[in-house]
């Protein structure tokens, strides 16, 4: 069994090693919009013409709480060395949960060394446009990190924890720690036969305690102030014209349908033929799950044109079940 130094050393192995074979970027790419924000904050003489910083800073935005985040670590470090020490510890922190949630299922210190690396082998075996981790710092990288550790929880089966980190996953990146949340209480209600709906509202209630401070005001900016014209304009720049790689099911490259469903389809035969089978239904149920939220999505969006569950992204919520299939194909493996 491993020490915590050891898996301390592991998490430090991981993080470089994912670096090295993915690469790490700073100041573009998504960071183009999540960073001027910062800058902003810090000299408020910056971007004062441009179109889009004074509008973020002036307002509440899905960026607010990252933005003063890395504001604080930027009294203490330059932008750029603050930025990456986040992320190094970020990519740490997934090692060491899928690590420790290895080992501790498999007693076997050689599946927890493997999960990590299999994060890095099958990183982008996902659908909708997104890896399980970014090559750079941003808001989705503080949630999958939070989301992490919230799964190793309920994995232990402390769900108020997990409800409250899902929560705080939810201040950075809104729909990542919902999608999960949704996931675990509902996985929990299929597994847990005792005061299921009592314990499933009062988890989701944690989950509100502490994602509210951006549910409700994006609930509100999202939903509440729109004619059906504006409406119709919006769905049709947001989903087709600018992101239809986030949110439309057929501009979705079939590439990614067919990674995603050979690891899923891996992760499933390693649960179904490894001797810790019993102690890995959570893994079937995530996929289960995960895949009728898809299809429900994909009629909703595409088929009933019910445009406005197009927000949900629900394809995103694909990045769990790949990022937490590490856990038991590391356990078969070893």
């Amino acid at each position: 069994m491993m020490t915590n130094r050891d898996r301390f050393l592991l998490s430090v192995l991981f993080a470089t090693l994912f670096i090295l074979v993915h690469g790490y970027q700073f100041n573009n790419g998504d960071q183009e919009e999540h960073l001027p924000y910062v800058y902003k904050l810090i000299d408020s003489n910056l971007y004062q013409n441009d179109y889009l910083v004074p509008l973020q800073t002036s307002q509440f935005t899905v960026r607010f709480y990252f933005a003063y985040l890395i504001r604080v670590f930027a009294y203490l470090l330059p932008i750029p060395s603050a930025v990456f020490l986040i992320y190094f510890i970020c990519l740490g922190a997934i090692g060491w949960v899928v690590s420790e949630i290895s080992e501790r299922i498999s007693k076997n210190a050689f599946s927890g060394m493997i999960a990590p690396m299999l994060i890095i082998l099958f990183n982008n075996f996902t659908v909708g446009g997104n890896s399980i981790i970014d090559v750079q710092l941003t808001c989705t990288v503080l949630a999958i990190a939070l989301g992490a550790v919230a799964f190793s929880y309920f994995e232990k089966g402390k769900m108020v924890f997990a409800s409250a980190l899902c929560g705080l996953a939810s201040l950075f990146q809104l729909l990542i720690g919902l999608h999960l949340i949704l996931l675990l209480i509902i996985s929990s209600f299929l597994i847990v036969n005792k005061n299921r709906w009592i314990n499933s509202l009062k988890y989701f209630f944690i989950y509100l305690l502490f994602a509210g401070a951006m549910l409700f005001p994006m609930l509100y900016l999202q939903f509440g102030s729109m004619s059906e014209l504006e409406s119709e304009k919006y769905f049709n720049i947001l989903f087709y014209f600018r992101n239809s790689h986030h949110y439309y099911p057929f501009c979705f490259p079939w590439m990614d349908y067919f990674k995603t469903t050979f690891w899923w389809t891996l992760v499933f035969l390693c649960i179904r033929y490894s001797v810790k089978r019993h102690q890995l239904s959570n893994y079937s149920i995530l996929m289960i799950l995960t895949t009728t939220g898809c299809l429900l999505y994909f009629i909703g969006f595409t088929q009933l044109n019910l445009y406005p569950i197009g927000k949900l992204q629900g394809y995103k919520a694909t990045i769990w079940p790949t990022l937490f299939g590490a856990i038991p194909v590391s356990i078969f493996l070893a």
